[in-house]
């Protein structure tokens, strides 16, 4: 008498699939950090060009046409995480956490705050 097979061939089938998906997955997996770099040369290139009186002011394009702020740091969190740090033009804090995926912004030239030093955006990458 012997025993059944232990991997059937349908299940054989299923786990090279299975494999073979994963693998798919991690080739088209893109992390944040290129696209954060990209990001940050966009930032500095754009600084470059302000105006004594301006800074950069980030129009986060899901958010409607009236809501642009002044952003302070843009922190980078590994492996898909990009979060803005900054002021509303009312002075509010505000933290925004977003994938990079679902990121759109529209750099805005914006009359710099009273209380905002001349520093450019500080980004920290959080690995």
């Amino acid at each position: 008498m012997s025993l059944p097979p232990l991997d059937p061939p349908p299940m054989q089938q299923f786990m090279r699939e299975q494999q073979q998906f994963q693998k798919q997955m991690r080739e088209h997996h893109v992390p944040v950090e290129p696209i954060a770099r990209r990001l940050q040369e966009q930032v500095r290139a754009f600084e470059a060009r302000l105006n004594p009186d301006e800074e950069i002011g980030l129009w986060l394009v899901s958010f409607g046409p009236d809501f642009v702020f002044h952003a302070n740091k843009i922190r980078i969190a590994a492996p898909s995480l990009i979060i803005f740090e900054g002021v509303t033009s009312e002075g509010e804090q505000m933290e925004l956490v977003q994938h990079h995926s679902q990121m759109n912004i529209l750099f805005k030239a914006v009359k710099r705050r009273e209380d905002s030093p001349s520093n450019p955006i500080g980004f920290i990458w959080d690995g």
